[in-house]
C-alpha cells in the first residue's frame, strides 16, 4: 500500500520546509501481495487469494494495481475472467444504430480524467439503452467453489445523477444489490455475498427506467474475497475498509 508521511505546520506558522526523507527497511514475509500485476486479477495475502478489477478504457490508470478491464475484454477459459456477450455464438441483442459490436454488444466505457479524480472512479464501463438495447451484461470470473464477499463500486463523477439509481446487481442469478444511491460525490459501492458451485462467479448488471437515456448501469470496480471461514470473512471486511479508505485518500491527495 505504500508509506506516507503527512506534514503539518505548527500553530502560527504558514508554511513547511522539507530537505530530505530517507526510508530504510526490509520486506516482511506475508505482509504484501505476491506478484501483483494490472494484467492479473489474483493477489495473495496471508495465504488468502482474492481478485481485484478496475473497469475502464484500455490505458486508463489502474487503482492500486487492480487488473484493468475494458469493454472489449471478452471472457475466455484461458484468461479466467471477462464479459459474456454472446449466446449460442450470436450477439444477444442488435444495436440501435446498426450492426452489433464485434466484441461486447452494448457495453461502453468512459474515462473522465481531470484533476481531483481518484484512479478508481475516474473511469468505468457502462451501458445505456439510448445507445444500445442490450443493457443487461454479465461479468464472469473463474474462482474455486465456495462463499465470497464482493465489493462492487459505481459512479460517474462528471455526469452521474444523484439519488437512487435505476440499476441493480445480481450474483449467481440472485439479485444482491439494488436501490443504490449516489450522494454529492456521485460515487457509491455495495457489499454482498454469493456462493459459487460451478467454478465460475457470474456478476450481472441490469436496469429499468422509462427513459432510455437513464436505463443503464455504471461499474467502476470489483473486489472478490473468499468468505468461507471466520478468518476469511474478517480479512474480507478489513480489505473492503482499506479499499474504501484508499479511494478517499487518493481522491483527497489528487484534489
Amino acid at each position: 500500500d505504500g508509506l506516507r508521511f503527512v506534514f503539518h505546520a505548527v500553530p502560527g506558522r504558514a508554511y513547511i520546509t522539507l530537505s530530505e526523507i530517507e526510508v530504510w527497511g526490509t520486506p516482511v514475509a506475508g505482509a504484501a501481495p505476491d506478484s501483483v500485476s494490472v494484467s492479473d486479477p489474483k493477489r495473495t495475502e496471508d495465504g488468502i487469494t482474492w481478485w481485484a478489477f478496475d473497469f475502464g478504457p484500455a490505458g486508463s490508470p489502474s487503482f492500486a494495481q487492480f487488473c484493468v478491464v475494458d469493454s472489449k475484454t471478452v471472457y475466455s477459459r484461458e484468461k479466467g475472467y471477462g464479459w459474456i456477450p454472446y449466446e449460442g455464438g450470436e450477439p444477444l441483442v442488435e444495436s440501435n444504430f446498426g450492426p452489433a459490436s464485434a466484441s461486447v454488444p452494448g457495453l461502453g466505457e468512459r474515462d473522465r480524467g481531470g484533476a481531483g479524480s481518484d484512479a478508481l472512479f475516474r473511469d468505468f464501463v457502462m451501458t445505456s439503452e439510448y445507445y444500445h438495447t442490450q443493457v443487461r451484461q454479465t461479468f464472469a470470473v473463474d474462482v474455486p467453489d465456495g462463499a465470497y464477499r464482493i465489493l462492487s463500486m459505481h459512479g460517474d463523477t462528471e455526469y452521474g445523477r444523484r439519488g437512487v439509481q435505476p440499476y441493480w446487481v445480481e450474483a449467481e442469478g440472485e439479485r444482491v444489490a439494488e436501490n443504490l444511491k449516489l450522494p454529492w460525490s456521485r460515487t457509491t459501492d455495495a457489499v454482498f455475498d454469493a456462493t459459487v458451485t460451478d467454478g465460475r462467479l457470474d456478476i450481472t448488471l441490469d436496469a429499468e427506467h422509462e427513459n432510455p437515456a437513464n436505463r443503464g448501469f455504471v461499474l467502476n470496480g470489483l473486489a472478490i474475497l473468499p468468505a468461507n471461514t471466520d478468518e476469511e470473512r474478517q480479512f474480507a471486511d478489513a480489505k473492503i475498509e482499506r479499499i474504501r479508505a484508499a479511494v478517499i485518500r487518493e481522491h483527497q491527495e489528487a484534489f
